[in-house]
């Protein structure tokens, strides 16, 4: 069966080809030319036979499973013509005719006023014989335009946070149309504009679909918010630079709430009461709060054979929330718990104070209690169990709550040998209680924030239980960059 349409090489571009092969100039076609002349072509031409239109490349590729064959394309709006499009040609940089081709039947292209409106893309695939040697140039103004695909693929946008149109853009140009943009983006918030010849072309995609930045991050669009998809090194480097590790019973949630879109970290530590604000173009914060710890208690000194061992305050409560830009708001208030004040003698040790963290946006409040402060030791003359012990403070508000940990026993023993030890301090999770004291000793300080203070242990002489450490606010930024 005799082959209607077919393309091949001219002349010249063979030439071309086999001086490109032999070191010379690859072969670069940037225009594909359209015409309806009836001669069929046998590769000697230099022009088409009737060439009606010529047009830069709107798009270029490799046929699949055909050794060395390279398509291009043009686009023909639909104002375009009218065309009866028998025959085609590659035409390359310098103007020569490279390839050509004839369409048989040909192809019809009517303009509206017809009463047809046609609009699509003309394709010439051409053998060669290394594609090595040949570029296709690709005008990007040529691109087919998004609108009129039926599904959108995943693109390359210029921005995701540009609220008004640009002044002066390129067709081709897209972007991520933000929340709250202006202009004729107005009211299109989360969908994607296009610039064409004839303006902004406003596109809604279906949820799924992928935008990447030209520094490689990546959006999809979920329930009709692009939202930030952060690769799995990116939420292990965050992790880490929260100090936590990859076990760690909190990883989840915070992973969960970076993925929707962050870029930085930054850390600190609040440990006097302020007004806390945000850092600009912050997503989410995590927050971590615990109250002071509660002092130790004295001890009683009196003439042998008496014994007096205080008991140890308790430690702080611990609360943990991650809120998001809008839970927190402009800002936060933060109060410090201080830490309970050890007692001297027959001074029981004071509590420790709360720890809040109270945004100004709908996020609720947190609060990290502060530890019971460790009861004084009274004189004990045989061997006995003291005063009962201090319990920590208790927390509310947070996805995470932890009470602190209550104070160690203190001990007298009588006899032969008199001693006296007393109550160590209790911890909180982040602070570790005071040791406990022997014989004419005051009391241990705890390390850390919220640590209960170890009470006093007094033979003869009143000694004082140690303070507790006050309690802290720590903020992790995750923050947005563009």
């Amino acid at each position: 069966m005799t082959q209607t349409s077919y393309a091949l090489l001219t002349n010249t571009g063979r030439a071309k080809e086999a001086a490109a092969l032999g070191g010379g100039d690859q072969v670069v076609i940037t225009h594909m030319a359209i015409g309806d002349g009836t001669v069929a072509p046998s590769g000697g031409e230099t022009e088409l036979y009737n060439e009606t239109a010529r047009k830069t490349i709107s798009g270029q590729g490799v046929v699949s499973g055909a050794s060395n064959v390279a398509y291009s394309d043009i686009f023909l709006a639909a104002a375009e013509g009218p065309y009866t499009i028998r025959e085609a040609g590659m035409i390359d940089s310098d103007g020569d005719l490279i390839a050509i081709a004839k369409f048989d039947p040909p192809i019809n292209k009517p303009t509206p006023d017809s009463g047809s409106t046609i609009e699509g893309t003309i394709r010439m695939e051409v053998a060669f014989s290394d594609l090595a040697v040949v570029t296709i140039t690709v005008d990007p103004s040529m691109a087919v335009a998004l609108q009129r695909l039926s599904v959108l693929p995943w693109i390359p946008v210029k921005s995701v946070t540009t609220t008004a149109p640009p002044g002066s853009p390129t067709a081709g140009d897209t972007y991520v149309i933000p929340d709250s943009a202006t202009g004729s983006w107005s009211g299109h918030d989360q969908k994607v504009a296009e610039y064409t010849a004839a303006g902004w072309a406003i596109i809604t995609p279906k949820d799924g679909h992928g935008v990447g930045l030209p520094d490689g991050r990546e959006y999809i669009r979920i329930s009709g918010t692009y939202v930030r998809s952060l690769s799995r090194q990116e939420i292990d480097t965050a992790v880490t630079d929260a100090g936590l590790t990859p076990d760690h019973t909190d990883v989840t949630l915070l992973s969960q709430a970076i993925a929707r879109g962050t870029t930085r970290v930054s850390q600190r530590i609040i440990a006097a009461s302020e007004t806390y604000t945000p850092h600009s173009g912050l997503v989410v914060v995590d927050v971590e709060i615990v109250g002071g710890g509660g002092g130790g208690g004295g001890g009683y000194g009196q003439p042998s054979p008496n014994v007096s061992p205080g008991s140890g305050g308790g430690g702080g409560g611990y609360s943990r929330k991650i809120y998001t830009a809008e839970e927190l708001g402009a800002s936060a208030a933060v109060v410090i718990g201080a830490a309970g004040i050890g007692g001297t003698g027959q001074v029981s040790g004071g509590n420790g104070g709360a720890t809040t963290f109270t945004p100004a946006g709908a996020g609720a409040e947190m609060s990290a209690f502060g530890g019971v402060g460790g009861l004084y030791g009274p004189t004990y003359t045989t061997i006995a169990r003291g005063q009962s012990i201090s319990p920590g403070g208790t927390a509310s508000g947070g996805q995470i709550n932890v009470s602190g940990t209550a104070s160690g026993w203190p001990l007298a023993y009588g006899g032969s040998e008199y001693q006296a030890i007393s109550g160590r301090g209790g911890s909180s999770r982040l602070g570790v209680g005071g040791q406990e004291s022997n014989e004419n000793n005051d009391g241990n300080a705890g390390g850390g924030y919220g640590a209960g203070g170890g009470g006093a242990a007094s033979l003869t002489v009143s000694k004082t239980g140690a303070n507790g450490t006050p309690g802290a606010c720590f903020v992790t930024e995750y923050w947005r960059v563009e």
